[in-house]
């Protein structure tokens, strides 16, 4: 009786230690998780930034283009009057 009393506490035991482990395994892969997510996040949130920053410098470049195209177009015209009138 008292082997089958030793042998049913160990058992108990030996499940208490893998309840222990598998909830240790299972709070590692739930914070995993969450860091990954929260990394994904903030890698999105850096992407968006670099994103909106490359748009950023683009449209500022495009309206420096704009400006150039236009003073040549105002050069032109300024030099095709005075051709004319010459």
């Amino acid at each position: 009786m008292a082997r089958a009393c030793r042998s049913a506490q160990n058992v108990a035991e030996q499940i208490r230690a893998c309840l222990t482990i598998y909830s240790v395994a299972f709070q590692l892969r739930e914070s995993r998780t969450v860091y990954s997510i929260a990394f994904q996040l903030r890698e999105n949130r850096t992407n968006n930034s670099v994103g909106i920053q490359l748009r950023g410098s683009r449209s500022a470049q495009n309206d420096a283009d704009h400006l150039r195209a236009r003073r040549i177009a105002q050069d032109d015209a300024i030099q095709l009057r005075s051709s004319r009138s010459a």
